[in-house]
């Protein structure tokens, strides 16, 4: 959609969400989802141990990735999307180069499943993984061109290893600046890490349920996102380990996954309800509750440009959602603020409490899709 197109919609008065396309092809659920940088294709990971790679373009075959031998729990891409890591219940993490008979290199980075692993957003050679073993471990890979211009790897070195956490530990990500991580555990907590000092410099309480996510908002700064298994999607100020809005009972059962908008200013969680909302951050509420799931979600993404999203879960479908979500100015921001300011309390908050009978509702029946989107399947060995 054209930033012309978009400038035509009136805030509030924005259409719905619209289904552009679903992919089948996993044996099982669907535990993470990523965009590559090139807009043009979406990778999804299962419970199959497989990785998924899915073209926008009809004529283009799905690749499948194999060598996990259980579940993969998160897949993610570099920030130039030139390699691919996967965190499995096989206590390995494997960096793909995400092409056909690209190099991979696998190593058994922890002790017990591994939950999640992302690139640093600045240095991409290093990477972060986190696991059911309670620690957090820092790695580099190094790799160098052949003379036929192909990705090879040489080897991997082992950073740091963090162990505060007393419990699983759920999810981990850089900040923009590739300076902290966070991360989230079942013991109840979010820690910020940074890594300069290789500390963990804050700890954020969880009081609504274990965290099932965290993450740092792209606006910037210490603002991070969390799902709870409480039903719930909470936003701290971590620097000043204070919550600053709290969507309680946003779903009827746990808010497994959320995405931030690549602005900031938007949100989309998803949930075991099989319900997909969309959190409009800045006013503080949500705007709109998505029906098109048949059963459980536990992944989502934005794709870089924010102009689309993924969902995926137990149903073993992949959707791609076409959302109008007008970004915000900063006078907007700083008018908005300057109301809360003058009320005396955190209107955000107060929304947040109620959001639920705010958002429109719209089921999958509205919005358009097609079968001829299905792909077929080509195994790489």
């Amino acid at each position: 959609m054209s930033q012309k197109q978009k400038k035509d919609y009136v805030r509030g008065q924005e259409p719905a969400p619209s289904l552009l396309n679903h992919y089948r092809g996993h044996r099982g659920s669907i535990n993470s989802i990523a965009f590559h940088p090139n807009l043009e294709t979406v990778y999804s990971a299962g419970t199959d141990g497989f990785i998924m790679s899915w073209n926008f373009r009809r004529e283009t075959r799905a690749l499948r990735f194999e060598g996990h031998e259980k579940p993969v729990n998160e897949v993610a891409l570099s920030k130039d999307g030139d390699l691919m890591i996967s965190a499995s219940d096989d206590s390995t993490v494997r960096i793909w180069v995400p092409i056909i008979k690209g190099d991979f290199l696998s190593l058994k980075a922890h002790s017990a499943a591994v939950q999640s692993a992302c690139f640093n957003p600045v240095e991409t050679s290093q990477f972060a993984t986190c696991s059911n073993d309670k620690s957090v471990k820092l790695w580099s890979v190094q790799r160098f061109k052949t003379k036929a211009n192909t990705t090879k790897f040489r080897s991997h070195e082992f950073i740091a290893s963090f162990s505060n956490h007393t419990n699983w530990v759920r999810s981990v990500r850089y900040s923009r600046d590739g300076r902290l991580l966070c991360t989230a555990s079942d013991d109840k907590t979010i820690r910020v890490f940074d890594l300069r000092s290789n500390s963990c410099t804050h700890t954020l309480t969880c009081d609504a349920g274990a965290p099932t996510k965290a993450d740092f908002n792209p606006c910037g700064g210490y603002y991070i996102g969390v799902s709870t298994t409480a039903h719930s999607f909470l936003l701290y100020d971590a620097r000043m380990e204070k919550l600053l809005q709290s969507y309680t009972n946003l779903n009827d059962g746990p808010v497994n996954d959320f995405a931030f908008h690549p602005d900031g200013d938007f949100a989309v969680t998803v949930s075991e309800d099989a319900k997909i909302k969309i959190l409009d951050l800045v006013e503080g509420r949500p705007i709109f509750t998505l029906y098109g799931p048949r059963t459980g979600v536990l992944a989502t993404a934005f794709s870089p440009d924010g102009k689309l999203f993924a969902t995926g879960g137990k149903d073993r479908e992949l959707l791609i959602w076409e959302p109008v979500l007008l970004p915000y100015s900063e006078d907007e921001i700083a008018t908005d603020s300057n109301k809360e300011n003058s009320s005396g309390a955190s209107k955000a908050s107060e929304r947040a409490s109620v959001a639920g009978t705010e958002s429109r509702n719209i089921s999958r029946s509205g919005s358009k899709t097609s079968a001829s989107s299905r792909q077929t399947i080509h195994s790489i060995s």
